[in-house]
């Protein structure tokens, strides 16, 4: 990916606020994603804001296989993921119920966990959709090893 400012105005917006997010390493954008990088995780991880068509989807990849099952084992013995992304939007200033957690693994073998952005939301879908961004790196920073490494990953 490189890095510009999408045409797209909802990624525009994410793009931007991902930008000036203590949370987040580097910010890269294509046609139809914004992806930032994890800070401080123990092992190789980003952020994905994407569009699909006419939907937004926010996401966390990473390839290392133990931290994802180190963040599944958080997310088993504590509170749902939905809960506690609800809980990181609540305090942005959004209100609202996220729809269900989506976790996988794709065909290039990558861990992913993600949420679709809903449409239907007080605020306008740019703001909501950068919020959702920061919001998932704040709720996933608190789970498994996301928050034990030494920089930028």
């Amino acid at each position: 990916m490189t890095s510009f400012l999408p045409s797209d105005p909802i990624l525009a917006s994410a793009y931007l606020a991902a930008g000036l997010h203590d949370g987040f390493g580097s910010v890269e954008s294509h046609a139809n994603c914004v992806r930032a990088t994890a800070k401080h995780s123990s092992a190789p991880a980003a952020f994905e804001l994407e569009r699909r068509g006419t939907e937004y989807w926010v996401r966390m990849l990473t390839s290392d296989r133990w931290l994802s099952e180190s963040i599944e084992g958080d997310v088993l013995e504590g509170d749902p993921l939905d809960e506690l992304l609800e809980e990181e939007l609540t305090e942005l200033g959004w209100r609202g119920k996220v729809g269900a957690l989506k976790h996988f693994r794709d065909a290039q073998k990558v861990y992913v966990f993600e949420h679709r952005v809903p449409d239907a939301s007080p605020l306008p879908m740019q703001e909501t959709a950068a919020l959702f961004l920061i919001a998932y790196s704040k709720t996933f920073h608190e789970l498994g090893d996301m928050n034990s490494g030494a920089g930028d990953a």
